[in-house]
């Protein structure tokens, strides 16, 4: 459901709002420990992180199971398993899969490569997930 929301929120308002909520459940969810298929709390989390946000659009959208999306996540999945992403954090960078373990120095290499290049792809789950890049 919290999947369903996030691309909900990123077709909906755009890419920044659904990370700033995704940072946001996962605090939510990680360190405060609470379910990420409560709806009141799902809601909670949104207007806290997204004051600008209609939440009974949002409150439609998590009350209905038959909501679009699922097969957009179902896609994710599938693309997150051909890359190899198996953890959280992982960083797909111009196509190149990093691990949040990795360190400083292959962060720089990548970035450095990424500037000298000039070229900066777009996100690689945008298009699959459909949201708004702006």
């Amino acid at each position: 459901m919290s999947h369903r929301l996030v691309q909900f929120v990123g077709k909906t308002y755009g890419l920044a709002d659904s990370e700033l909520l995704y940072d946001a459940l996962n605090t939510y969810h990680f360190v405060d420990g609470h379910p990420l298929n409560d709806i009141d709390g799902l809601l909670r989390v949104v207007s806290d992180t997204l004051s600008h946000v209609d939440l009974s659009q949002v409150e439609t959208f998590l009350a209905d199971p038959l909501a679009p999306g699922k097969a957009e996540i179902l896609a994710a999945v599938a693309k997150a398993s051909e890359l190899h992403i198996h953890a959280i954090p992982t960083f797909v960078i111009n196509g190149k899969v990093v691990s949040g373990a990795a360190g400083p120095k292959d962060f720089l290499e990548l970035f450095s490569a990424v500037q000298k290049s000039g070229v900066v792809q777009p996100p690689v789950f945008a298009d699959i997930l459909k949201v708004k890049l702006k």
